[in-house]
Parts: C-alpha cells; sequence; structure tokens
C-alpha cells in the first residue's frame, strides 16, 4: 500500500521532470524504485 503510494507520487514527479524526481528521491531514499520507474519510461520520456 505504502509502496504504491510512493509510486504514483514519484511517477507525478517524473512527468516533471528528472531534477525533482532525483532531489526527491535523494530525500526520502527511494534510489531503487526511482530507477524501477525510469526503467519503465520510453528512452525519450526525458
Amino acid at each position: 500500500p505504502s509502496t504504491e503510494t510512493a509510486l504514483a507520487e514519484l511517477d507525478g514527479l517524473l512527468r516533471q521532470g528528472d531534477t525533482v524526481l532525483f532531489k526527491a528521491s535523494r530525500r526520502i531514499g527511494l534510489d531503487r524504485v526511482v530507477d524501477q520507474l525510469k526503467a519503465r519510461q520510453p528512452e525519450g520520456a526525458r
């Protein structure tokens, strides 16, 4: 449940930009989750 919430929030951040996502991921310590999300995104989504 909490993991899915984090994924949803990070997915929203991903759409805003990698910089925001990177800072947020560092702050909350979900680097692995971020990597998973980025892996699911198309190459040109950055």
